[in-house]
Parts: C-alpha cells; sequence; structure tokens
C-alpha cells in the first residue's frame, strides 16, 4: 500500500503538478517600499476574457486605498505586472470570500507570455465520491519572494496532496457544506520524494489558490488524472489550525459572481457544459 501511495504521489507530481504552476501566480503588494507576497491567484480564460480567480477578504480595502497590487509570473528577468487597469469583483465579504480580477486584452496578453490561463472544461460542478485526492497549490509567504536579481522575483510554490476534511468543524468560520469544500491540512507533512518528515509554512499568503481534483477513485483503487483532466473544484480563503484544514469556495459561486458581472460569459459556460 506505501509503495502504491507512492507511485500515486510521483504520478501527481509529474502530471498535474507543473500545470498547476503554470496556472498559478502570485498576487504581490508593495508595503513600506518592500515587495511582498499577498495571496495567490489561479489564471481562467472563458471565451475572450481573462482573470485571475482569488480569495476577496482585504482585497476591496487594498483597491479603495489604492495599494499597488502586481502578478508575478514566476520568469527570469520578467518584473511583476501591474494590476492598475484591472476590474476587481468580489462577494463583498459575506462567506463565499471569494474574488475574481477582470485583466483587459494588454494585461491578460502580458501574463500570458509566461502563464496559461485555465479553460472552462477544468472547472467541475460535479460531487465527487469520499476520500478522492485533492491538491492545494499556492505561495506562502514564508517560502516566497526570494528577491534573486534588482528586478527579479522567484516564487517557491507549495503542493499539498490531501483529501476532504472528515473532522470537527471551526465555529469561527462560516461553513455551509453545499458552498464549502473542507480539505486536510497539517503542517506536518512528508516529502514524496524521500520520505522524510518535514515542516510545512504557515498557509499565509496561499489564500486564493486552488483546490483541484488530481485523481478518481474506483473499485480498482485511484486512478490519478492528466494535466489536460485535472479539475479546479474550489478557491481557499481560510485556514483552520486548531482542526487542521483549509476551507474553500466552490467554484461555481465564483462563477456565478463572473456571470452577473460580465453576463456574456454565462452563455458560454453553457455551451461548454453541453459539449
Amino acid at each position: 500500500m506505501a509503495k502504491r501511495s507512492q507511485e500515486i504521489l510521483e504520478q501527481i507530481g509529474s502530471t498535474c503538478i507543473p500545470r498547476m504552476n503554470d496556472l498559478t501566480v502570485p498576487i504581490l503588494t508593495i508595503t513600506n517600499e518592500r515587495i511582498c507576497h499577498n495571496r495567490t491567484g489561479v489564471l481562467y480564460r472563458i471565451g475572450d476574457r481573462h482573470f485571475v480567480l482569488t480569495a476577496a477578504h482585504k482585497l476591496r480595502a487594498k483597491v479603495e486605498n489604492n495599494t499597488p497590487l502586481y502578478v508575478s509570473v514566476n520568469a527570469e528577468n520578467v518584473d511583476p505586472i501591474p494590476l492598475a487597469g484591472a476590474t476587481f469583483v468580489s462577494s463583498d465579504g459575506d462567506e463565499r470570500d471569494v474574488a475574481a480580477i477582470y485583466l483587459p486584452p494588454d494585461l491578460a496578453q502580458e501574463i500570458g507570455k509566461n502563464k496559461t490561463f485555465l479553460r472552462h472544461h477544468q472547472i467541475s460542478h460535479e460531487s465527487i465520491q469520499r476520500r478522492t485526492p485533492y491538491v492545494i497549490f499556492g505561495y506562502p509567504g514564508d517560502w516566497s519572494g526570494h528577491v534573486i536579481a534588482e528586478k527579479h522575483i522567484m516564487s517557491m510554490g507549495m503542493a499539498f496532496a490531501t483529501f476532504e476534511h472528515e473532522g470537527e468543524i471551526d465555529t469561527d468560520f462560516a461553513y455551509r457544506p453545499e458552498v464549502h469544500l473542507a480539505v486536510t491540512f497539517t503542517r506536518d507533512a512528508i516529502k514524496a520524494i524521500d520520505g522524510q518528515k518535514d515542516k510545512l509554512p504557515k498557509p499565509l499568503g496561499v489564500s486564493g489558490c486552488g483546490i483541484w481534483q488530481v485523481a478518481d477513485r474506483n473499485e480498482n483503487g485511484i486512478r490519478v488524472r492528466t494535466a489536460d483532466t485535472m479539475t479546479l473544484m474550489g478557491i481557499q480563503h481560510n485556514w483552520s489550525p486548531r482542526y487542521g484544514y483549509v476551507l474553500a469556495t466552490k467554484i461555481g459561486y465564483l462563477l456565478a459572481i463572473i456571470n452577473q458581472q460580465f453576463p456574456d460569459t454565462a452563455e458560454l459556460m453553457r455551451l461548454i457544459y453541453k459539449a
């Protein structure tokens, strides 16, 4: 069993995680003339519209206070890209805690030189079987933000394989199973490469990252998906260290916000699912 688990992790690491890295960006701010990792975002495209999907908390305040926000494409010799021309829409601080940053065409094109936008067919609303494998992929501040040149940032991503949380739920967080997805996250981890125990950083800066379904469970065990068949299930926004899980909003609730603000996207989404 341990050997099979190792094989599954290796398959996920070689197929799905490189794709997640290509679809995910750190979102940066400048505070006291220092570049700081603020949160994580997932790049998403529907039709000709491009977005960064992320968490909503404290984002509106930063926009209203004119705090400079940037996307890092995590590439050598490429400066962080300012989001000055972007449009921010969000759930306004309610229990969904999700936001979409609309990128005008020139900004999307600039980001697309080094990153890829997730297509809608890799978004999933489906209910899933118990003990389905997920991966959390984001940029925790304790690991990220290593300046290796005068205007050069390379952020270290964290990929964490996990399952749906089945323990107690923190009463400090609003939780509704039809809206939210809770997946186990503990800072005690085992390295997939050598089996050694490790201590993960606090997931601060991971807010807004994707929760991805990377495999399916059937009567024969677990079948790992590919880079083209893994699906985005939710956007993470809270962490309960007390009960050992992170909380995400299911992706359909963020798509509904996009539909409200950009009505032309609704029919495109329906067409893709019908196809």
